[in-house]
C-alpha cells in the first residue's frame, strides 16, 4: 500500500498506478575507501615508528658510549695533557708518551692509557693485540659493542690511539 514507508527509504505513487520504492542511499563516507587509507595511514604512523625508532636507538647508544669516552678521560687523563675529544664528544684521540715526549712530559703514560681502555671496555683481546702492536704494523684496527678503533706504535711519538662511540 502507498504510505508503507521502508525504514530510512521512500515510497511514491507514480501517474501510472504503480508504488515505487526507493533504497536509502549511504550518506557520509564510502567504507570501501574509510579502511584502505586508514590501513595506509597506520602503518605510515608505525612504520615510521619503528624505522625511526631504530636509528633513534643507534644514535642513542653513540650518545651513551660518548658519555662513557668523556668519563674515562675524566677519571684517567683530568688534566686532559695526553687526550683530546673530536666530533662532538664521540671521538677520542689518545697521544701516548713517546721518547719526543719525554723534555715536555707531554702524553700519556702507560697506566693512564690502560685506564681508559678499562673503562671504555675494550675487550681483552684488542688490548692484546694493542700491546702487540709494533711500528713495522702501521695503523691498526679494532671493533666491540658500540665502539671502533685505530692505534699505531712509534718509538718516538709512542701509543697513539683513537677511540670512537658508534
Amino acid at each position: 500500500m502507498p504510505g508503507s514507508p521502508v525504514p530510512g527509504g521512500a515510497t511514491e505513487l507514480t501517474d501510472d498506478g504503480f508504488i515505487v520504492v526507493r533504497e536509502p542511499q549511504p550518506s557520509g563516507l564510502n567504507l570501501a575507501w574509510v579502511i584502505p587509507v586508514g590501513v595506509v595511514a597506520l602503518a605510515a604512523v608505525f612504520g615510521a615508528g619503528w624505522w625511526g625508532g631504530s636509528a633513534y636507538t643507534s644514535n642513542q647508544q653513540t650518545e651513551q658510549g660518548a658519555a662513557v669516552l668523556a668519563g674515562a678521560r675524566e677519571f684517567c687523563d683530568p688534566t686532559g695533557s695526553g687526550t683530546t675529544f673530536e666530533d662532538r664528544g664521540r671521538t677520542l684521540s689518545i697521544d701516548g708518551r713517546g721518547t719526543d715526549d719525554l723534555s715536555s712530559g707531554s702524553g700519556l703514560e702507560p697506566a693512564a692509557i690502560n685506564c681508559v681502555l678499562d673503562q671504555v671496555g675494550v675487550p681483552p683481546d684488542v688490548q692484546t693485540r694493542m700491546g702487540q702492536t709494533t711500528p713495522e704494523d702501521g695503523e691498526q684496527t679494532g671493533e666491540w659493542a658500540g665502539y671502533s678503533a685505530t692505534w699505531s706504535y712509534r718509538m718516538e711519538t709512542g701509543f697513539d690511539l683513537v677511540l670512537r662511540a658508534v
